[in-house]
């Protein structure tokens, strides 16, 4: 009887135990190909299979393992591998950039790329470090999610062999993006020690937020690979593909859904405003730049930033973490000067809002305030400070640089006008003003799917959550100081670009505390996904007529384009309808379906 009930165990056991170990192939699955078509993609880029081994070796090595063991270490295992890592390799680019700074600073660039070896000697030997080395109490997430976020991330590398495969690698002739070459000029400065110099100017002290090009020069410094094949290649999606965890990781601890990860993630990176064939664009349609470094690098400290400020604005304690919160607000204002402002706005009117309800001083919330506004002033003095500083307060700026007002009353303002509104508005009697709000208006109608979110704040339950008001707050702060301030290369723009993951990750959080039935949030995003698809000018374009542009950049008139304007938003306006009632029409079906 007892090998007889033995044999029983095993055999329910065994079903069991092949169920797990089909599981973990299946979820593993997604990332494997990802993998792979990274080093598929980076070989049509024509680089060497011995740079993507040493590269490879660099980011597990250099950057993920150490990265994640420190980040349990403060902060404590998410539960599940993925995630650990995603927020491991963040940690990972914090800790090189100490290391970076350090080595540049004592001239001892040579021992940077063993950086890694104390960390991994620490936890390997200290008794109390080596639970780091394993995920901790387990929280596994389902198939869908692992499957969902290799689409999510198969997508960014799509995105990124799109921007890199018409760029040569040197020495070939061909034009380079300017910036590109400023960029790598700054990647070779910084191999070598401090004090930096302006590369192109002898002499010119550096003044420029560079920690992006400080994580090149680092990778190629430890791997040995030229600089050019770094920055042309090679760095930009596994960052990208960093920052999707994290968005990830911060949609699905904000709404508790676990589709809300992948969701956000793609909606977040890939996602583009909704212009449905009108020849008026919205700037700032996505958050990533390959011709900016700086504004692709700065998302991942932000977003790491980001998910702790929650944290602090809901009264939680850090503990041991607390020192990544002035770490990170320095390593923003270094990698980008726009990131780190809107966020310290939304944890202003954050502390603000419950001071006024409660009465009583948010303390964690204003001690993380003071730290955010201390890295920002150091960031200015070490960074982006004297000279470079070219942005000056000019409301409406963004006008400079959109159709209907650059085309029509904008011709005569100059590069940069000197005034406190564009002078074409006032010149222009009402109809500038007129022309203004119509395209302040198509601006916000085109980005609605990063606004909507704050629709939260109508809720009673969710008004007295910090955390709604810290990224609301942020999106209206990264909007309002793209429209207020002015820069002659429209660099005002990235205040928005910088806000777009966190007002996206707001808008999947009000979705998901919706509790639509799944159907019902299928329809709008099947919409929105036609929708993007038209305006990029693909087939679906087709179905979708073009609206025509009212003349030539030269004789095209301002009430031609308030025409164009009114249409576009007639058209948006007829879309979201449809959209809603498709999804009405689907709820009442589901619902007479499912008692």
């Amino acid at each position: 009887m007892a090998d007889t009930g033995l044999a029983e165990r095993v055999d329910v056991q065994a079903p069991a135990s092949r169920r797990n170990v089909l599981g973990s192939v299946l979820s593993t699955l997604p990332w494997v190909l990802v993998i792979a078509a990274l080093l598929v993609v980076w070989s049509r880029g024509s680089v060497p299979a011995s740079d993507l081994a040493r590269f490879g070796a660099y980011w597990v090595l250099a950057l993920v393992l150490p990265g994640t063991l420190v980040h349990r270490a403060l902060r404590g295992s998410r539960g599940n591998l993925p995630e650990d890592l995603g927020y491991g390799a963040a940690t990972g680019l914090l800790l090189e950039i100490i290391a970076w700074a350090l080595a540049a600073a004592t001239g001892q660039q040579s021992l940077l790329r063993w950086w890694s070896l104390p960390v991994l000697v620490a936890f390997a030997a200290v008794p109390g470090l080596r639970r780091h080395w394993r995920v901790g109490e387990r929280r596994p997430l389902p198939l869908a999610w692992h499957w969902g976020m290799g689409a999510v991330l198969l997508t960014v590398l799509a995105w990124g062999y799109t921007q890199w495969r018409m760029v040569p690698l040197p020495p070939a002739y061909g034009g380079y993006y300017q910036d590109v070459l400023y960029h790598l000029g700054l990647v070779q400065e910084l191999t070598r020690a401090m004090p930096f110099e302006l590369p192109h100017v002898a002499g010119e002290a550096l003044r420029y937020h560079y920690l992006s090009d400080a994580h090149i020069a680092s990778g190629s410094m430890i791997t040995g690979i030229s600089p050019a094949v770094v920055l042309l290649r090679l760095w930009l999606v596994p960052v990208i593909g960093t920052a999707v965890l994290l968005a990830a990781g911060l949609a699905r601890d904000l709404s508790g859904a676990v589709w809300a990860g992948p969701v956000a993630a793609l909606a977040a990176f890939t996602g583009t405003t909704v212009t449905l064939g009108s020849p008026v664009g919205a700037s700032g349609e996505m958050p990533l730049s390959y011709a900016s470094p700086s504004q692709t690098y700065a998302l991942v400290p932000l977003l790491l930033l980001a998910g702790l400020v929650v944290d602090v604005a809901r009264g939680r304690s850090l503990g041991a973490a607390w020192p990544l919160i002035p770490v990170l607000g320095l390593v923003c204002a270094g990698a980008k000067s726009s990131a780190l402002p809107p966020l310290i706005a939304g944890l202003a009117l954050t502390a603000v809002v419950f001071w006024w309800r409660k009465r009583q001083v948010p303390r964690p919330a204003v001690v993380a305030l003071a730290c955010l506004v201390a890295a920002m002033a150091l960031g200015f003095r070490l960074f982006a400070g004297g000279g470079a500083g070219t942005l000056r307060v000019q409301a409406l700026a963004l006008l400079h640089f959109i159709a209907p007002y650059a085309e029509t009353l904008g011709t005569g303002d100059g590069i940069w006008p000197s005034a406190p509104l564009p002078p074409g508005i006032n010149d222009g009697g009402v109809l500038g003003w007129l022309l203004a709000f119509a395209v302040v208006a198509w601006w916000v109608l085109g980005q609605a799917p990063r606004w909507v979110g704050m629709s939260l704040l109508l809720d009673s339950g969710h008004r007295t959550d910090p955390a709604v008001w810290l990224l609301a707050g942020t999106v209206l702060a990264g909007a309002g100081a793209t429209w207020v301030f002015q820069h002659p290369s429209i660099s005002q723009i990235y205040f928005w670009m910088g806000v777009i993951p966190v007002g996206v990750v707001l808008t999947t959080w009000s979705l998901a505390q919706a509790r639509a039935p799944w159907p019902v949030l299928v329809v709008p995003a099947v919409a929105g996904a036609l929708a993007g698809l038209a305006t990029a000018g693909t087939v679906v374009g087709f179905a979708v007529p073009r609206i025509s542009r009212p003349g030539t950049p030269t004789t095209s008139t301002v009430e031609g384009w308030l025409r164009v304007l009114g249409l576009s938003a007639a058209r948006y306006v007829l879309f979201v309808a449809v959209a809603a009632a498709l999804a009405v029409g689907v709820a009442a079906l589901w619902r007479r379906r499912v008692p």
